[in-house]
């Protein structure tokens, strides 16, 4: 009987080594879990070998029986380069996200400072020229994790341009300009502040799917109900001319779902930490 399910020798395998291979039978060609496409074909037919097999001088499987070690050694190469690459991705990852895991913080104790500075006209300008720079270093540390996923780069050019929108709006309350223009800077602020939300989720989404689809669906699940709070907000004030009471009612819901939303951020930003600073303590292990 042969060694192997195709006939060729162990001796005359060039990857034998290379491979840590074991033999066919308690290798590539084992009965479970096989990676042998030839020992699959030989176990479904109830054979241990081609040897006698009717179709063998014909089975185009079999001839590719000289590439299979090859085809293998190959194979793990490319998982092993990934793994690499993805520890190194992980890394980054786990270092830069608790970096952005802080500054949120900051960025929400701005925000309530300069929702309380809101009826003064000093305060909204102050508030668009320390908003700004802070948004320069948001989209700066999206740029810094874009190697987890494309989305965090267009995340980081939007906060970019939400930034320059920002500080224009400040320069014009300095000016007290109150015009078409006014409206108009306001209007693209808003709107790049939403792309770059949108972009922002669903680059931790796409970040964390491959090592926690739960948490993948979360981060798309919450920019749904982001989504939604700002509509809420939204559509409130053109509510309100019609019915106070009903405008008002929808205002308190979006207003207390986008802090909802800003507080289960900080909830699944930390979970995303802790699941690649695990990923880089287990995989680190094994290579």
């Amino acid at each position: 009987m042969a060694e192997t399910y195709c006939g060729k020798t162990c001796s005359s395998c060039s990857r034998k080594k290379d491979l840590n291979c074991g033999g066919c039978r308690v290798g590539p060609g084992r009965p479970y879990a096989t990676e042998c496409p030839i020992a699959k074909c030989a176990l479904s037919r109830k054979r241990r070998e081609c040897e006698g097999c009717v179709n063998a001088s014909t089975c185009y499987t079999r001839k590719g029986a000289d590439q299979m070690a090859e085809n293998r050694y190959r194979k793990e190469a490319r998982q092993k380069a990934d793994r690499y690459l993805r520890l190194e991705i992980s890394q980054v990852l786990s270092k830069w996200l608790l970096v952005l895991f802080f500054f949120e913080i900051v960025w929400v104790v701005l925000n309530v400072t300069m929702s309380l500075m809101n009826g003064q006209s000093e305060g909204v300008s102050f508030g668009g020229f320390l908003i700004a720079p802070m948004l320069l270093l948001h989209g700066l540390i999206f740029f810094r994790i874009s190697c987890g996923s494309d989305r965090f780069n267009l995340a980081g050019i939007f906060t970019l341009i939400y930034a320059g929108t920002e500080f224009f709006q400040a320069t014009l309350a300095v000016a007290e300009e109150v015009s078409w223009l006014t409206a108009m800077v306001f209007l693209a602020s808003l709107v790049f502040s939403l792309l770059a939300v949108y972009q922002e989720f669903c680059g931790f989404a796409e970040a964390t799917e491959p090592l926690d689809e739960n948490l993948a669906n979360k981060w798309s699940g919450l920019w749904l109900v982001n989504f939604c709070c700002l509509v809420a907000a939204g559509v409130s004030v053109p509510i309100m001319y019609f019915n106070l009471l009903v405008g008002m009612l929808v205002l308190l819901l979006g207003t207390v779902g986008s802090i909802a939303v800003t507080v289960i951020k900080l909830v699944y930003l930390r979970e995303t930490v802790k699941l690649f600073r695990q990923y880089v303590e287990n995989t680190a292990k094994f290579i």
